[in-house]
């Protein structure tokens, strides 16, 4: 195509060249075309160009329509809408990101963070990770202790326990410096089982047992902190800077109902499990 265009465009100038000669002159060039010949193929193929321009620059009829009721789009507050009416496939991953801020707090304390995953074809991706010098300035172990703790913590998975998806959690990488920042990653969060005022519990379980959340996957980060965290989903990442006991989620039927509770948990305590070794790292 870009060559065709260029052999077009030496072939115009020439022929412009010769209708820039003086009347005699060009009348007495015995070899040049008669002049309505000439202006005859010049128009040919501007005939010709103007429909392979239509071929390859031609917008789709929402384009059209779109761009008569839109001339500037700078000026259009829904982009994604915009581009979804200009016919345009985005086929780059959208990411979301947030913060989880548990600075000024015990960092003896490892403290709930839950979301939901939705179910999606190829699971869902998260992201949680740290600098290791972030918070230096509010001297979390210490004064002048400029190595605090870095993280980088990639999971990926889908649905909840009660959904009808593809269930799982995994973690696909982690690397945990200076110290440990997180614990007890899990599918189904560990949570605290509530009575909803006078209905059996779900399950047989009993008032305090701790089971996993039927909707929330979940893991506990180390207090005192900043994390940041990317996903491509929009769930709202939810976390609790309470010691207390905080609400996941409540709910009942006939003849059951529960209240899913969640809390933080000091760092020696059994039910947080482990440190977890790095993951996924190559030497």
């Amino acid at each position: 195509m870009k060559l065709l265009f260029f052999l077009t465009f030496v072939f115009i100038g020439s022929k412009i060249f010769a209708l820039d000669q003086s009347e005699d002159e060009y009348c007495n060039m015995e070899t040049q075309q008669p002049r309505d010949e000439i202006l005859q193929t010049l128009k040919s193929i501007e005939k010709i160009l103007k429909s392979q321009a239509s071929h390859f620059c031609k917008r789709s009829p929402k384009a059209e329509n779109y761009l008569k009721s839109n001339s500037n789009l700078a000026d259009v507050e829904n982009k994604e809408k915009a581009v979804k009416n200009l016919g345009i496939e985005d086929s780059f991953e959208k990411f979301y990101t947030s913060t989880i801020d548990l600075t000024g707090l015990n960092v003896s304390r490892f403290y709930p963070v839950w979301w939901r995953f939705p179910d999606r074809i190829g699971g869902n991706t998260i992201n949680i990770f740290r600098r290791f010098s972030e918070n230096a300035d509010l001297n979390p172990f210490g004064d002048k202790v400029l190595h605090v703790a870095g993280l980088n913590l990639q999971m990926e998975g889908n649905d909840g326990l009660w959904g009808g998806g593809a269930k799982y959690l995994k973690i696909k990488l982690l690397s945990q410096t200076y110290r440990k920042t997180m614990r007890n990653a899990r599918h189904g969060i560990l949570s605290i089982a509530r009575l909803k005022e006078n209905f059996p519990l779900i399950n047989n379980y009993k008032d305090g047992d701790h089971i996993p959340s039927m909707l929330y996957s979940g893991l506990f980060l180390r207090g005192g902190l900043t994390y940041h965290v990317k996903t491509n989903f929009q769930t709202k990442i939810d976390y609790s800077r309470s010691d207390e006991e905080v609400m996941l989620q409540e709910y009942n039927e006939e003849t059951w109902g529960i209240r899913n509770m969640a809390k933080s948990y000091a760092e020696n305590d059994e039910l947080l499990g482990g440190d977890y070794d790095d993951i996924g790292l190559t030497t």
